[in-house]
């Protein structure tokens, strides 16, 4: 990792980061995210907007912050405003980070693709899956136990005959 990107996380309030204007590509993303999670596992917010950053490096963000997304962890905001995501970096994004908590909020403002439209209903799409996955563990978690196992009959020592 480039020294002042690991100055500019140390440097960096614990809940937010901002890595904006970085010239950051999506090469560096990987390797930037698990610095994140190790250092700053409370973050509430990362700003990573005005770099170079394509569908490609939306792709590994969606993967690598992961376990900072859900429910009950801090994390809700990530930044990729004025960066050169397309709808498959949004579909990656909202895939990986949306479905896993419906009110994280990705920013994507003045990026290269502007359906916003379409963004809305990849976002609609994922928060759905969210809720499917709550209603699936609800379920599962609600089903009857299997008893124990219960001895089996015993066996014919009989052997049918063949032909």
């Amino acid at each position: 990792m480039r020294e002042e990107i690991k100055k500019a996380i140390d440097d960096e309030d614990p809940l937010f980061v901002s890595l904006g204007k970085m010239r950051i590509k999506d090469d560096e993303l990987q390797e930037i995210a698990e610095y994140i999670i190790q250092t700053h596992p409370q973050v509430k917010q990362v700003l990573l907007g005005n770099n170079p950053i394509t569908d490609k490096g939306a792709t590994i963000l969606a993967t690598a912050l992961m376990p900072l997304v859900g429910i009950e962890k801090p994390f809700k905001s990530l930044d990729l405003s004025h960066t050169l995501v397309g709808e498959q970096g949004c579909q990656a994004l909202c895939e990986g980070l949306v479905r896993l908590n419906p009110s994280f909020f990705i920013c994507l403002y003045g990026c290269k693709w502007q359906d916003r439209e379409r963004a809305f209903d990849l976002q609609q799409a994922a928060i759905k899956k969210f809720y499917e996955n709550q209603e699936k563990k609800k379920v599962e978690s609600h089903r009857p136990s299997t008893p124990p196992d219960e001895p089996s009959p015993p066996s014919s020592s009989k052997r049918p005959r063949t032909k």
